[in-house]
């Protein structure tokens, strides 16, 4: 029993991405230009969160090249700015098709460190690809954070009793 759980803990491991893409609150993101208000409202929803987690306010810029190491680009495909940043099979299999996204990490990209990137093959595609990005993100965290802060309580709790 006790090699079986080595075996698939090692698995696990071994089975991981390297690399990781850090949501600290000094991420700036980049939303493609004339990309529908729902789109904007999404991300406004992922900054406000990553602000109650973190405390710091990530920012909106107007410019790709004003984005910082660690960024996020969103945006549909559509527009040849976001369709830039995929690769050509990626955005081959994406073209046509309806509400699908994809998530992307590019360890590097020009003079960006890491890139996240968040893209659509139409708006609502972009929206529902934002707001996974948020549930396998921020919601694991809320959970995780909120149990340890759970625990730390009843931990108090019966030990003042």
């Amino acid at each position: 029993m006790r090699y079986l759980i080595f075996i698939t803990l090692w698995l696990l491991m071994s089975c991981q991405d390297k690399t990781t893409f850090v949501i600290d609150g000094a991420n700036t993101i980049w939303i493609a230009p004339d990309e529908p208000a729902y789109i904007r409202l999404a991300v406004q929803d992922l900054i406000s969160d990553v602000e109650k987690i973190t405390g710091k306010q990530m920012v909106i810029v107007e410019n790709p090249s004003e984005l910082k190491e660690q960024s996020l680009v969103i945006g549909t495909i559509n527009n040849p700015s976001v369709a830039a940043f995929l690769p050509s099979e990626r955005l081959q299999t994406m073209q046509g098709k309806w509400e699908q996204y994809t998530l992307l990490h590019l360890d590097t990209h020009q003079n960006l460190k890491q890139l996240l990137l968040i893209a659509g093959s139409n708006p609502r595609g972009t929206m529902f690809g934002i707001y996974h990005f948020w549930n396998i993100s921020l919601v694991l965290i809320h959970f995780i954070f909120g149990q340890i802060a759970s625990y730390k309580n009843a931990k108090k709790l019966t030990s003042a009793n």
